[in-house]
């Protein structure tokens, strides 16, 4: 038992140093790899198989260069799209004031051998757009505006 608890031995700095190694390993290779395919999931409902496309395609518009469909060696991007709100304005009036519209679910990108480089939950949220009782169905504006900050999110957990 070492009598002065505070001081580092050469052991506890070893193991500090390879956390902190290992911890920080996944993240740059995550980043380093191109993106050979982009999978977006949502089946729960019909608002969630709609707007899956609409991911999927902002995803690799905004992934810009880094995504190269096919790319030998690439990360699979898989997005498991697990819940969707979209509140509606029943007071008849015309402004959706104070509505938000929130998308969550789970992603992961899985490296060329199978394994996950990343994973994290992620949950997006933007401001209401055609809440109104006045259109039953999300309209594609509304549904392509919460899939253009979701994919936003996406990327720059990515890093």
């Amino acid at each position: 038992m070492d009598p002065n608890p505070t001081r580092f031995t050469r052991r506890a700095v070893l193991a500090l140093a390879a956390g902190f190694f290992f911890s920080t390993i996944g993240t740059a290779l995550a980043q380093s790899v191109p993106i050979r395919a982009i999978r977006v999931r949502g089946s729960a409902n019909r608002d969630l198989r709609r707007i899956a496309p609409m991911v999927a395609r902002e995803l690799a518009r905004q992934l810009g260069p880094r995504y190269v469909p096919g790319a030998r060696g690439g990360a699979t991007l898989a997005v498991d799209l697990t819940g969707l709100d979209l509140p509606v304005d029943t007071d008849g009036g015309f402004f959706s004031m104070g509505y938000v519209d929130v998308l969550e679910g789970r992603i992961a990108l899985i490296g060329p051998r199978g394994a996950a480089l990343q994973q994290f939950p992620l949950l997006a949220q933007t401001g209401s757009r055609d809440a109104s009782d006045m259109y039953p169905d999300a309209t594609d504006a509304r549904l392509g505006s919460l899939a253009y900050t979701y994919a936003h999110w996406v990327i720059s957990k990515l890093g």
